[in-house]
């Protein structure tokens, strides 16, 4: 490898309970929880999953210019914590006295075998961040990503409804000087290299271009929500990293109107909990779909651009994006998202590319839009099958309909044939039938743990049924 300019910071620097924390080496190269546990002695973070599913080891994380929120520190790597602040279950307390959180675990009986309970106290005070009062269903929606097999959970939630006037740990912690201290860091690249490892982590995109030019087979680090998990099973080594984290351009969301069209450009480092935010007023039921997966540790961190560079069959983001006819940004070119999955896993991204924003049409008012999914748990969990229909009706039928499906063939897939049978026509009992005989022509399911390809295939004739039912009736 080249040598990198000699600016280069070759450590990683970040607040960890208000000190001042320097990693150089293998170490940036850990997870977060190993970091902790095994570097520093920080043993209230536990590791149970290791793939960011139970929650236990959630700790509070603010990046530059935000505020605290939590995240699994299982699948997250140090390099990740880069200029942030950070919080872990250590620095709850204060002078010795247990936080109001704590407190109210303790009083309500909400912990018994006690793994789970650092992850949980963790998640009730980033909640605590952003709420001053809470209900219960503010409480169940906030620990979704936390899970329990000794209490059954509502002593947990009895805990989070009794606290009384939580301390903010984001006063607390981040302060005008760290802040300032970090900002005279933030304009200078970080380049670390051991015998068998490298990161590069650019400040902008003319340096992360030349680099990539350089090192076209250089692995890009979003998230890590799917690569950290990988680590932790021995299947990936994630020997050459390139981390998208300080470049600011791919940290916006950008309207654009065209006529009576609207369409949102996302850029590659936005996360999903950052979109929700911004959908929510302009497109509730687009910003809805983002309730129906995931966990909050996981969407805090979790980007659109990740899950489409993914290419999961069964990505959850995927039949949305396809159904709203997407695009795939690059630093030169668009893509539109219906050509950008050609095999399993496989993209139509060069070597060398990145995506920098993911582009979709926002849904007029009186158009239609559905999201469905069916997994075995309710919250948290990857779907069996999932769909997405879009559809804007005219005098005679819909004038512009897309259907599609993840979880049914090698790729997330638009069912362009069963939209050319219905496009234009008069929805009706017969002709829905045909549609779904088209569908089972048209996809491919396989077995796996999560199903059936018999149960697939009823279920996706089911959901087409239902959705095509509900768009005919429609206004």
């Amino acid at each position: 490898m080249k040598t990198l300019k000699s600016a280069a910071r070759d450590f990683v620097v970040f607040y960890l309970n208000g000190v001042r924390t320097e990693v150089r080496g293998l170490d940036v190269f850990k997870t977060v929880a190993e970091y902790l546990r095994y570097s520093r002695g920080l043993t209230g973070t536990k590791i149970v999953c290791a793939e960011g599913d139970c929650g236990a080891c959630t700790i509070l994380r603010a990046r530059p210019g935000e505020r605290l929120e939590a995240i699994n520190s299982c699948i997250a790597l140090v390099a990740q914590l880069d200029l942030c602040h950070v919080v872990t279950i250590e620095g709850i307390a204060r002078e010795g006295q247990l936080s109001p959180v704590q407190n109210a675990m303790v009083q309500c009986h909400g912990s018994q075998c006690g793994y789970c309970t650092p992850g949980f106290v963790m998640a009730m005070s980033w909640m605590f961040e952003h709420h001053k009062t809470i209900d219960e269903k503010c409480a169940r929606n906030h620990l979704t990503g936390n899970l329990c097999r000794c209490t059954g959970y509502q002593p947990i939630l009895d805990a989070a409804l009794a606290v009384k006037n939580h301390d903010s740990l984001t006063r607390r912690y981040i302060v005008a000087a760290h802040i300032k201290n970090l900002a005279r860091l933030a304009k200078r690249s970080v380049a670390i290299k051991t015998e068998h490892r490298a990161l590069f982590m650019p400040v902008s995109l003319k340096e992360l271009s030349t680099y990539r030019k350089r090192h076209p087979d250089s692995l890009i680090l979003g998230a890590a929500t799917d690569l950290g998990v990988l680590l932790n099973k021995g299947k990936h080594p994630l020997t050459h990293l390139v981390s998208l984290t300080h470049l600011r351009e791919l940290n916006t969301v950008r309207w654009q109107r065209t006529r009576s069209v609207v369409r949102v450009s996302v850029g590659a480092n936005v996360t999903l909990s950052q979109l929700r935010k911004q959908l929510e007023k302009k497109a509730p039921a687009v910003a809805a779909t983002l309730d129906l997966f995931a966990s909050p540790q996981i969407k805090n961190v979790a980007t659109l651009a990740g899950n489409v560079a993914n290419a999961s069959p069964i990505g959850d983001t995927l039949p949305i994006l396809l159904a709203l006819d997407a695009s795939v940004r690059t630093q030169t070119r668009s893509i539109p998202i219906d050509q950008f999955f050609i095999g399993y896993r496989k993209t139509a991204l060069k070597k060398g590319e990145i995506i920098r924003a993911i582009e979709f049409t926002i849904p007029r008012s009186g158009d239609f839009f559905r999201f469905f999914k069916t997994s075995q748990r309710k919250d948290l969990d990857i779907s069996c099958v999932n769909a997405a229909l879009f559809a804007r009706k005219s005098n005679r039928g819909f004038s512009e309909l897309r259907i599609a499906y993840g979880g049914v063939a090698a790729t997330p897939l638009r069912l362009k044939r069963v939209e050319t049978l219905l496009r234009h026509q008069v929805i009706a009992a017969d002709l829905i039938e045909r549609a779904i005989a088209q569908l089972a022509k048209d996809i491919t399911p396989r077995s796996d743990l999560r199903g059936s390809e018999a149960y697939r295939l009823r279920v996706s004739q089911n959901i087409l049924r239902e959705l095509l039912t509900e768009a005919a009736a429609h206004g």
